[in-house]
């Protein structure tokens, strides 16, 4: 249970960042929509340009779904767990699995029991597995995610 005291920190400290809590994330599922809606073809710089503030904007995405899986976006838990389950939708891994194997991330980190680094943990999975998925788990996070939380559900 957080005191008041610390609870006051974490809002402070968040609040101060809400552009790229919540902002940021706004503009992240805009402009996914506004690119994948017909636009006439541009010029490469003008894309790269996209890919680049758009790659930040869905990285700030899921910092705000991992504060509020941690309930530390919001003061209010509820808005925390609305918040969790809208960002959940969008990214395709429900709120409540990922607020569940986080904690289990926390409590286990780093260990073949660590399902959320899995296979960074996984002594089993071949260094060049490793390699290979760490890689396409940059480039293609959108479909590695689903398959690493959805390890759990199936597992």
């Amino acid at each position: 249970m957080k005191t008041g005291f610390a609870m006051n920190i974490l809002v402070h400290r968040h609040m101060g960042n809400w552009p790229r809590f919540l902002l940021f994330p706004c503009i992240a599922v805009a402009g996914y929509l506004a690119v994948l809606g017909p636009l006439e073809v541009q010029a490469w710089w003008v894309i790269a340009s996209w890919v680049a503030i758009l790659s930040y904007c869905w990285f700030c995405l899921s910092g705000s779904f991992h504060e509020a899986s941690h309930g530390s976006l919001f003061r209010s838990r509820v808005l925390n767990e609305i918040y969790g389950q809208i960002v959940g939708i969008i990214v395709l891994i429900p709120f409540s699995s990922y607020r569940a194997t986080h904690r289990w991330h926390h409590a286990y980190l780093n260990t073949p029991r660590d399902f959320e680094l899995w296979p960074y943990s996984d002594p089993h999975s071949s260094l060049w597995f490793r390699r290979v998925f760490v890689l396409v788990d940059t480039v293609f996070g959108v479909i590695t995610a689903p398959v690493i939380y959805g390890r759990i559900f199936f597992s």
